[in-house]
């Protein structure tokens, strides 16, 4: 799909968000990202995660590995990749040296990966829900941002990075606390109470888009985030905030 929008553009950036790490073998990796980067004149970013969801894995037929080693192995996939991306005899060759890589994750260990080595921290704002299954997502608090924040910066010393969050919805049209519950109410976001959901960096629910460029201001004050990310379903909406924030 990325090398298609390469095709009939010529400015956006191609971003994967996020490839999951334990379904790829490093080398094709590479391989495939050198091609985009060719393909697209030096466009791609290429994100990486360790995989949040056990189907993924069971459709693969790959086991379920506990997160410190999913995590290890994105780790390792990462490095692998980067080192072969700037390999002068890697063919074919790459136009952007380096490939900037983004890593998403919302636990203090798959950004610690981020913070030692990626060009773009990803938040991706959902952390696992503590006491439920694997897989199992919730919204992380504002509070918890706060605190992974601060620890990223920590752990990265004077590295600079960009960091990016990722929306999971965008909605316009009323007050955040009735959309926090709506969504509650939907089963979006497990075991969490829509005080907290509609405080979250996941999320951007505002009655104008004025409002929602607001509070993206005092997001990027709060924790630094210089890039956005949501799904298709909130990409209207989230382009008449962008319109606002220009």
């Amino acid at each position: 799909m990325l090398a298609t929008a390469a095709a009939v553009s010529e400015r956006l950036r191609l971003r994967t968000y996020v490839l999951n790490a334990g379904l790829w073998i490093p080398a094709l990796l590479a391989r495939d990202a050198a091609t985009l980067d060719l393909l697209s004149d030096g466009r791609l970013e290429l994100g990486l995660g360790a995989g949040s969801a056990p189907d993924e894995f069971d459709e693969a037929g790959l086991p379920w590995r506990p997160a410190r080693e999913r995590i290890a192995h994105m780790e390792r996939t990462l490095l692998d990749a980067r080192r072969r991306l700037g390999d002068e005899s890697h063919v074919p060759r790459p136009v952007q040296r380096p490939v900037p890589i983004l890593v998403g994750a919302m636990s203090r260990d798959g950004l610690f990966v981020a913070a030692d080595h990626a060009d773009i921290v990803g938040y991706s704002a959902l952390r696992h829900a503590r006491g439920h299954p694997p897989g199992t997502l919730t919204a992380a608090t504002a509070e918890e941002t706060d605190e992974l924040v601060a620890q990223v910066r920590s752990r990265a010393g004077g590295r600079r990075f960009e960091s990016d969050v990722l929306l999971q919805a965008v909605e316009l049209g009323r007050d955040p606390l009735p959309a926090a519950r709506a969504a509650v109410e939907r089963d979006q976001f497990d075991s969490i109470d829509p005080l907290v959901l509609a405080e979250s960096p996941c999320v951007l629910f505002a009655r104008t888009a004025t409002e929602a460029a607001a509070e993206l201001e005092r997001r990027r004050a709060r924790w630094g985030f210089t890039s956005l990310t949501t799904f298709w379903g909130s990409a209207d909406a989230l382009a008449e905030v962008r319109r606002e924030l220009a």
